[in-house]
């Protein structure tokens, strides 16, 4: 079996709102993420938004990311949205101790293995790995399936390190209020990018 290669590419954008007051704490962009498995290039997401925010998540869950094996059972077929979807339903505990403690291990894997832009119409992913292996997967609701694509997650996570120091290099009108935001973020999860 050949993985694939999660990517996200990120570039600079005008600011849609630019008079609007929270724009200048905002870095616009062009969002893709993208997979190529078999040698197809399969566009998962294409959006434009503050790319501080895609900077945020990854400061957030980049170590659980790289380190977590998914802490479940799953099934051969099944992937990691499946499984949550599935997790979730369960109704049957002997203590109301043991319902608190499973939902609490399912919000704490599950915050830390999703990716979405919140606040817009876009696809809600769930990153992770299954034995030692990326997986990224989701639901399409037009085709009434789960999707999922096997990946390098150190290859992901150094490409979008890479994407991340690009884009903010590049963006040569970063103003005192993204920058202090960008240096506040940083200092939080304690690792410094540039």
């Amino acid at each position: 079996m050949k993985i694939g290669i999660l990517s996200f590419q990120l570039s600079p954008f005008p600011h849609p709102y630019p008079l609007v007051k929270s724009s200048e704490f905002e870095a616009w962009g062009e969002i893709r993420l993208l997979i190529i498995a078999n040698n197809i290039e399969c566009e998962l997401l294409h959006w434009q938004w503050d790319i501080v925010v895609i900077l945020e998540w990854y400061l957030r869950v980049r170590k659980n990311l790289l380190t977590e094996n998914f802490p479940f059972s799953i099934g051969i077929d099944n992937c990691i949205a499946q499984a949550r979807d599935e997790l979730y339903e369960k109704v049957i505990f002997e203590t109301e101790a043991e319902e608190e403690k499973y939902f609490d291990k399912l919000a704490e894997y599950f915050s830390n293995h999703n990716f979405s832009l919140n606040g817009t119409p876009t696809q809600r992913f769930y990153i992770g790995l299954v034995k030692g292996l990326g997986q990224i997967s989701y639901y399409n609701e037009s085709e009434s399936e789960y999707r999922k694509f096997d990946f390098d997650m150190k290859k992901f996570l150094s490409n979008l390190e890479h994407e991340l120091i690009k884009f903010f290099n590049s963006k040569n009108n970063l103003n005192s209020n993204i920058s202090n935001r960008i240096k506040k973020l940083q200092e939080e999860f304690n690792y410094i990018l540039f």
